[in-house]
């Protein structure tokens, strides 16, 4: 009985080993260039997402007034962001070629130590920028709505 029991409780481990050109497209596709690129594209997305959260509260917002609900708090902080994000609404060309250049400074790969200590300076910058933005939008996005 305490067989039986035992070889119940025993685990039995199978490996089924992925084919050679599996495991050689995966370590290819982490060493990729385009892997990193995505990597580098996050921040561009959050300010993507930020514009989105933003605009659509910044529209919500005169309907929510005309049936009788409210920003609880108006502050500076909230009249900027709702101004960033109606500006943005109106030149959507502007982040369009932001991130081209972006793209393009990150594609770019200079030899030398100073060009290469630019690039990266350049990246952290618009990236820093990327998520001020996506901080903006969100912000708008979780205003608290009273009746």
């Amino acid at each position: 009985m305490h067989r039986a029991v035992e070889m119940l409780n025993r685990t039995v481990e199978i490996r089924i080993p992925l084919p050679k050109f599996v495991e050689n497209a995966a370590k290819c596709v982490f060493r990729s260039r385009i892997f990193h690129a995505l990597g580098w594209n996050v921040p561009v997305l959050l300010a993507v997402l930020g514009f989105l959260l933003g605009f659509q509260a910044v529209q919500d917002r005169p309907a929510m007034e005309r049936i009788g609900f409210h920003w609880a708090v108006i502050n500076a902080k909230t009249l900027r962001a709702e101004s960033l994000m109606l500006w943005t609404a109106a030149h959507l060309l502007v982040p369009l070629l932001s991130a081209v250049v972006y793209n393009s400074v990150y594609l770019f790969r200079p030899r030398s130590r100073v060009r290469r200590c630019f690039r990266l300076t350049v990246l952290i910058a618009f990236a820093a920028f990327c998520l001020w933005y996506f901080e903006q939008g969100f912000y708008l996005a979780r205003k608290i709505v009273i009746g």
